[in-house]
Formats: structure tokens, C-alpha cells, sequence
């Protein structure tokens, strides 16, 4: 875990206030996701909040509803963070997500097959459903 600690530190100043979610979701690639120590500190996980809050992020870059499917998230529980994939409509889509500060950036790949969509977004918990719980 020590080797990216200083990445994710990075990762997560990126999330906060960085721009351009290309990048971010790029920089998350090249520093982590791409490297097989980094895969191997996960642990399959289950996320209420992440699969709650998901179709309705999805819902803001795509402009409707849509369907999430197969959501596959690995969680870091040193680093408090969640990353995966899942698919919507045949399309890859990626989220990275800190739960210390309840912010990510998704991806999906966008209709035309050839560029991106991109949301970064905030959970914020309105209620005491059993959602949140």
C-alpha cells in the first residue's frame, strides 16, 4: 500500500478540485489501475451508496434514465477507496470514488463509440432511509 499512498493522495486533490476528468480518469490508469500490486491490494465489494447513487449520475451524462449493469467494484479499505467498471447499454463505463470525502469521477463511453463522458460527483446523505445505512 505505501507505494500509492502518494498517488492516491494525488488522485484524491485531482477529484476535489481538478477540471478536466479525462485526465484524472487518465492519471488513475497510468498510476494505479494499470499496475498489478495495486489490482491486488482489492477486495471485491458491495457499495449501497455507489449503487444507489450510480444510474442517477449516469442519468446526467446520457440525459435519461439508463440501466447499470454488471457493476463491479474493488474496494482499498486502507485508502478508503472504491473503483470499478460496469456496462451500460454495451457500453464500459469506470468510477473511482473516495468515501472519506464521498466524491468520484465516472466515466462512460459515449454513443458515438469514440469519445468519453465524464462526471465527477458528491454523496450527500439527505436522510435516514435504510438506504444509507
Amino acid at each position: 500500500m505505501k507505494e500509492f499512498e502518494q498517488p492516491l493522495a494525488n488522485l484524491k486533490t485531482k477529484v476535489l478540485a481538478g477540471g478536466d476528468f479525462g485526465a484524472i480518469m487518465s492519471y488513475f490508469f497510468d498510476t494505479c489501475a494499470e499496475n498489478r500490486e495495486f489490482l491486488d491490494l482489492g477486495k471485491l465489494t458491495r457499495h449501497q451508496k455507489l449503487e444507489a447513487i450510480l444510474p442517477q449520475v449516469l442519468m446526467s451524462a446520457c440525459g435519461e434514465k439508463v440501466k447499470l449493469n454488471r457493476l463491479l467494484l474493488t474496494e482499498i479499505p486502507e485508502a478508503k477507496f472504491i473503483h470499478g467498471g460496469f456496462m451500460v447499454e454495451g457500453r464500459p463505463g469506470s468510477v473511482i470514488y473516495f468515501e472519506d470525502i464521498d466524491k468520484g469521477v465516472v466515466a462512460l463511453m459515449a454513443r458515438d463509440g469514440i469519445t468519453t463522458d465524464f462526471v465527477r460527483f458528491t454523496c450527500q446523505s439527505l436522510g435516514s432511509g435504510a438506504i444509507w445505512q
